[in-house]
């Protein structure tokens, strides 16, 4: 069972604030959120992975209609473990 984030612990992890999270959303930059009964988000392994990809993306000066673009593109595992190693490597 894959492990469930709230939305304090992903804008802590990722410095984003609670209002860019709904915004991110809303565009449809980040997949489908699940809700619990009580309306809270439940943010999924997925989110995490996106968010990890969308500070890359800043990084680069892209508009937010070119991350949609590029967050939409199909990467392999190797890919994205390489992703995953860059990302740590520049903030770590």
């Amino acid at each position: 069972m894959s492990k469930n984030y709230t939305m304090k612990e992903l804008f802590e992890q990722y410095n984003v604030s609670e209002d860019t999270l709904r915004y991110y959303e809303k565009i449809e930059l980040l997949p489908p959120v699940d809700r619990k009964a009580n309306g809270h988000r439940v943010y999924k392994e997925v989110h995490k992975e996106t968010l990890k990809m969308i500070k890359c993306l800043k990084k680069t000066g892209m508009s937010l209609q070119q991350y949609l673009q590029a967050l939409n593109v199909q990467l392999t595992e190797n890919e994205l473990h390489e992703l995953d190693h860059i990302f740590d490597q520049n903030n770590g």
